[in-house]
């Protein structure tokens, strides 16, 4: 966890945090392997390649891989704790970043059945609408 936090502080000054988030990639991998029913390594094993794939992407690397692993990270843990909201709703910024826009609007749709009067689901919500109506132009 602290390599994570580091990364993003890393990254908030403008340095390339692409290593440290690797570092707690394999770190998260590590727990997951000495505790596979950890609900908590997913998520924040998933926060950690979305913003790998975040620094990829500000660095010039391919941000792809990093999100694609974290969707499969959320994946799992909303199998296992389907009102997790915020894990949720991760999953519909990554997708959407992907072009998989569907599948964003499915799992913001399950944020705002868990947590329907949460303001970041409601902004989330508006937000892709405005996409929506963007993509009609």
């Amino acid at each position: 966890l602290a390599r994570s936090l580091r990364g993003s502080a890393e990254q908030g000054a403008g340095q390339d945090p692409r290593a440290t988030f690797r570092a707690a990639v394999a770190d998260f991998d590590e727990v997951r392997r000495l505790d596979p029913g950890s609900l908590a390594v997913f998520g924040m094993c998933g926060n950690a390649l979305y913003h790998l794939g975040d620094a990829e992407k500000a660095f010039g690397g391919d941000p792809a891989p990093a999100w694609e692993r974290a969707v499969a990270d959320f994946r799992a843990l909303l199998a296992r704790n389907p009102g997790m909201w915020t894990a949720a709703l991760s999953l519909s910024e990554l997708l959407e970043r992907l072009g998989r826009s569907d599948e964003a609007w499915a799992e913001t749709v399950r944020a705002e059945a868990a947590a329907p009067n949460e303001p970041k689901v409601r902004e989330r919500r508006r937000q892709l609408e405005r996409a929506r109506e963007g993509e009609g132009d």
